[in-house]
């Protein structure tokens, strides 16, 4: 008998880990996929002074995970496919076909702080500088940033945005910064869609590029 209660016991005592492990993905933890189009344009101060046009596709997927209701824990993946690239080159002008896809890293700690949502970011992505000639493709650079959404705004449903970036040195010799002022619209519970304007100055072996962009996307969140 007492090893039968013992049995019984340990049978409960697993299964409330199992509702505990099991919360943890329904209730804390969220996943979103999304879907974003943009148009960017970079001017290059280099031996060839080259100016890029293109746009990109960017399709996206993270998880979130929410700890007591105060902090977002957040990692997402995007993977860009850029197309319709034009440039213009040593008074030449020419279109470029880019075949592969690129992959971008995001990683991010949050708080709600006065009607703020605060986040603290880092990237792990890819960035045009440097084109030459018939070599026109990204490199990989590394950005830490801050970013504050006003989640209390006067108009409901949605959010605005502005985030402020800073490019550090790790696989490649950068320095610079970049704003991205943005805007997100909640359609339903699980649908938003966001819209952006960009700006980026940025160093990166001895060549210098000026960024602008902007673009919209729609998120689901699971």
């Amino acid at each position: 008998m007492k090893k039968f209660l013992i049995l019984i016991a340990l049978v409960i005592s697993s299964n409330s880990y199992a509702v505990s492990f099991s919360d943890l993905f329904t209730r804390y933890m969220k996943y979103d996929a999304s879907f974003g189009v943009g148009q960017v344009n970079i001017v290059e101060k280099n031996d060839f002074n080259s100016d890029l046009t293109f746009t990109y596709l960017d399709f996206g997927g993270g998880l979130s995970l929410i700890v007591n209701r105060k902090y977002l824990f957040s990692a997402k993946v995007s993977v860009k496919k850029f197309i319709n690239l034009e440039y213009t080159q040593q008074n030449q002008s020419g279109s470029a076909e880019i075949s592969s896809a690129y992959a971008d890293l995001y990683f991010s700690a949050s708080k709600l702080w006065h009607g703020y949502l605060v986040t603290l970011g880092y990237d792990n992505l890819n960035y045009f500088v440097g084109a030459r000639e018939d070599v026109i493709e990204p490199i990989r650079i590394d950005r830490v940033s801050l970013a504050a959404a006003w989640r209390k705004f006067a108009i409901k449903n949605l959010t605005p945005s502005l985030k402020l970036g800073v490019f550090i040195p790790v696989a490649e010799d950068v320095s610079g910064f970049d704003v991205n002022l943005g805007a997100t619209y909640k359609l339903t519970k699980k649908i938003s869609s966001t819209i952006y304007i960009y700006k980026g100055l940025l160093e990166a072996n001895g060549n210098e590029s000026d960024s602008t962009a902007y673009g919209v996307s729609a998120n689901y969140r699971f």
